[in-house]
């Protein structure tokens, strides 16, 4: 008799559970120091990033340049990717979809927002699908900040333009109007690219700007234009 009331009460208790519908989804939560978040994103493209730099989930502080705490991302073959980053220092402001070098220093952002202060899980859902390539990180971390400005297709700035969405086909394949018989970009070849030459030598040190001298401060990026003409300039 207890046995079938046992059984009677389970089955009931069973039911019951099923009635309340689907059961929600685990919520990511940690008791130790930090916080923890998690990342569900998509990508349309994803570069394989080479000499110790990696694509990350990680957390920085407000100034910082180092990450403080970090998780590798591998999309599948769907370009999806779901990542819990835990023990997120409360000094940590933001968190980042980056690449970041062998001793975590950020190489390129594509992602950023805030990490608010909170005992709940952080969720980080981009809405658009994220293109994490070495084009894309040149075009956001060099282009658009230091050469746009000038490079509007301009006469005088050579008719190159280096807007987004313009710059690839301006540069690759295409010939220099200022240095004769080399090309802006020549896949494969970083250094007979006029583009890589302009930012690494003193080429243009008579033309109307000495182009190295945006460089000087800047040996990420220059690191990053030579590595993309050479893996072949791809978009």
């Amino acid at each position: 008799m207890k046995y079938t009331l046992a059984m009677f009460l389970f089955g009931s208790l069973l039911f019951a559970s099923c009635d309340e519908g689907r059961i929600p989804e685990k919520t990511f939560k940690y008791d130790g120091n930090g916080r923890v978040a998690k990342l569900d994103a998509d990508f349309s493209k994803v570069d394989q990033w080479s000499d110790g730099n990696t694509l990350v989930f990680a957390g920085f502080t407000e100034d910082g340049t180092y990450s403080e705490t970090s998780k590798p991302i591998n999309p599948d073959k769907n370009g999806h990717v779901s990542v819990v980053l835990k023990d997120i220092p409360y000094d940590v402001t933001k968190l980042e979809i980056c690449v970041v070098n062998s001793i975590r220093k950020r190489v390129a952002t594509f992602y950023e927002v805030e990490a608010p202060s909170i005992s709940d899980t952080i969720r980080v859902t981009p809405e658009n699908a994220i293109r994490a390539t070495q084009f894309v990180a040149l075009q956001t971390n060099l282009f658009n900040k230091k050469c746009a400005e000038c490079h509007k297709g301009n006469a005088w700035a050579t008719s190159l333009n280096l807007n987004e969405g313009e710059s690839y086909e301006h540069l690759v394949n295409v010939a220099s109007e200022k240095v004769i018989g080399k090309n802006r970009v020549t896949p494969g070849d970083a250094e007979n690219s006029v583009l890589y030459e302009v930012l690494a030598s003193d080429i243009s040190a008579n033309w109307r700007h000495d182009h190295s001298k945006i460089m000087v401060t800047d040996a990420a990026n220059l690191k990053l234009i030579k590595d993309w003409i050479n893996g072949g300039a791809k978009n």
